[in-house]
């Protein structure tokens, strides 16, 4: 699946939204992969669990992706269509208001 958005600023493509999707397991690791900063120190005090659906923002913590959201799987290592569509829906609204268009292949 490919998610294109077009912020309504001509900005570089530095400030384009990047979103990742979380396992429950070794969350730290996948944030630490992501280059979050103090990734211990934030999930100790936000509490992400990487819940199925659960969206995070995380902007300007990592110094790879300024604007990184964080999508929870749960324990899931497989998702069907279903739920795909239902990530993509919680993507679209999570953004909607920040981009011009939004396109999901």
């Amino acid at each position: 699946m490919t998610l294109s958005l077009v912020l309504e600023t001509a900005q570089p493509a530095s400030s384009d939204a990047f979103f990742a999707f979380i396992h429950d397991n070794n969350i730290s690791q996948q944030l630490d992969a992501l280059g979050v900063t103090q990734a211990e120190k934030w999930l100790n005090s936000s509490h992400y669990q990487a819940k199925f659906n659960t969206l995070q923002g995380l902007f300007e913590q990592s110094t790879q992706h300024p604007s990184l959201y964080l999508v929870g799987i749960g324990e899931k290592n497989t998702l069907s269509v279903n739920q795909i569509q239902k990530l993509a829906q919680s993507i679209i609204k999570a953004v909607q208001n920040h981009a011009t268009q939004i396109c999901i292949d």
